[in-house]
């Protein structure tokens, strides 16, 4: 129905700013987060690719998941 419509919409739209967030993140960033949220690669295995510490991967994804917050809050996807 109408509303499986509206819901893929938004689903389609909040797809397409997290995509947009994450393309105006620097490569490293934005690959540490990708590879950790969609490919559920373990820290310690990110940390070794990258040469640095797990730690600093831990970081960068808090970091990144903050900014996402407050990003999606800008663009009304969340309240």
């Amino acid at each position: 129905g109408s509303q499986d419509v509206e819901k893929q919409y938004e689903q389609k739209e909040l797809v397409e700013a997290i995509n947009s967030y994450l393309y105006e993140l620097p490569e490293r960033d934005r690959n540490i987060f990708i590879r950790r949220y969609f490919h559920a690669e373990e820290t310690s295995l990110i940390a070794k690719r990258y040469g640095i510490k797990e730690s600093n991967v831990l970081v960068i994804l808090s970091r990144t998941r903050k900014k996402l917050h407050i990003f999606l809050k800008e663009e009304d996807f969340i309240s």
